[in-house]
């Protein structure tokens, strides 16, 4: 259902924002879809919404759901090198 709403904004001419694509990225993590994941990342840092904790956040917690501890450590590591520190989340 996500994916037909987020389709059915482009129709309406709705804009994306940050909250749109972190729902989205969230969606592709539980679905473990993480190179697409990435692509939305990538996609954000290009536009005008950047990527934010909640962003980096959603990554490490999918990640974590699928098993991949050693992929979510390199992900907070290179959130820590950016200045930016996980939360409680």
């Amino acid at each position: 259902m996500a994916w037909l709403l987020y389709a059915h904004m482009f129709t309406l001419k709705i804009s994306s924002n940050a909250h749109t694509l972190n729902i989205m990225i969230n969606l592709l993590c539980k679905e473990g879809k993480f190179k697409k994941a990435f692509e939305f990342l990538v996609s954000m840092e290009s536009s005008v919404f950047k990527p934010n904790v909640v962003t980096d956040n959603t990554i490490v917690n999918g990640y974590c759901s699928w098993g991949k501890i050693d992929r979510a450590r390199k992900i907070v590591a290179e959130m820590r090198s950016r200045g930016i520190y996980p939360d409680s989340y």
